[in-house]
């Protein structure tokens, strides 16, 4: 072999040496980046599901203060009622007392 083609071979050598350590490296930053992007969904999907917890505690809460609410407009129409038959009393009380004639 002749110099020439010897140094060319070595040139080409250590150009493909150069390329196979750019790729280790590439592999390397991509393993390292695939590891970090797994963690990454990891946490994603335990924000999820802890934001699903969250919601299913909240519906929960708002149907119970539905109930609540409506069990307090119950007592609220009992009491109106209530009111109206006393205002109805005490107008009769008040019509006997100062002799008004009653309707």
């Amino acid at each position: 072999m002749t110099n020439s083609n010897e140094n060319s071979i070595d040139q080409r050598l250590t150009e493909v040496e150069s390329q196979i350590t750019d790729i280790r490296s590439r592999m390397q930053t991509d393993s390292q980046l695939f590891g970090s992007l797994q963690l990454t969904v990891a946490e994603l999907a335990d924000i999820a599901r802890l934001h699903q917890q969250a919601l299913r505690a909240i519906q929960r809460d708002a149907e119970a203060d539905r109930a609540q609410m409506r069990e307090m407009q119950s007592e609220i129409r009992e009491m109106l009622i209530d009111i109206r038959g006393i205002q109805t009393e005490n107008q009769r009380i008040l019509n006997h007392l100062f002799g008004e004639p009653q309707n």
